[in-house]
């Protein structure tokens, strides 16, 4: 499927969300251009991994639209699935089946040619080497994150989807994965990352984006280096939706 970068990758449009009596979103609004890494930040339950499922399309919002490149998602969603990895809190892997198996699967699911070159391209990258013939279940949480990582991108999408990707990894995962985030970006692709810890991801994004109040409150370019008054108002923002 042809994509145009001309138009935003992201495009949403009074975007509204609940469950039950919870309101999620309201009338939220949120473009996200081609290249950008963008970190999306939010006190817990304030709808972060529930945009994350609305633009992967895991989940319908209860009204509002967003396009994909122009795309209208109600009338693109399987050809636009294919261009979305998406790295959640739970790995999506077969406990049962080896790294290898894992990776070979999911790229059997998206049609991926040459897979055994993919597979070894993102294990060099995600240094998974030592552990592409071991059970997924026998791995520690750290190369399970990373293996789910090779996942979502074993079939190159233009748009890459992480919920909070470094929680609870060790000081050598973490390198791995913001050396990747940066290295997914200088070829051209968009990352959107949920995380509710602003010092992880101010190296490598260009733009924070703030969830509060059911919607994007703040939208502030930072371009890899934030500074103190940018930080103190995030943190205050964030101190206001615990009271």
């Amino acid at each position: 499927m042809d994509i145009s970068t001309k138009d935003p990758i992201i495009k949403v449009q009074g975007l509204a969300k609940a469950y039950g009596r919870n309101k999620i979103f309201r009338n939220l609004d949120l473009i996200i251009n081609h290249g950008e890494i963008c970190a999306l930040i939010g006190s817990n339950g304030s709808g972060k991994t529930t945009l994350l499922k609305i633009l992967s399309m895991l989940t319908k919002p209860d009204s509002g639209s967003f396009s994909f490149s122009g795309l209208p998602a109600s009338k693109n969603g399987e050809n636009i699935r294919k261009l979305i990895g998406l790295v959640t809190h739970d790995h999506l892997l077969y406990n049962q089946l080896t790294s290898y198996e894992n990776l070979k699967f999911a790229g059997k699911l998206h049609d991926v040619k040459n897979i055994d070159s993919k597979i070894k391209e993102l294990s060099s990258l995600l240094k998974l080497d030592s552990v592409l013939d071991k059970r997924i279940g026998y791995l520690s949480h750290g190369f399970q994150k990373r293996v789910s990582i090779a996942r979502a991108l074993i079939h190159n999408p233009l748009l890459l989807l992480l919920d909070e990707p470094e929680s609870n990894l060790d000081y050598l995962s973490k390198t791995i994965l913001f050396d990747m985030i940066k290295t997914f970006k200088d070829s051209g692709k968009t990352i959107l990352i949920a995380t509710h810890n602003i010092e992880n991801v101010a190296n490598v994004a260009d733009r924070i984006l703030l969830v509060s109040n059911n919607r994007i409150s703040l939208d502030q370019k930072i371009n890899n280096k934030i500074t103190t008054e940018q930080t103190a108002t995030i943190y205050r923002v964030l101190n206001d939706d615990l009271l």
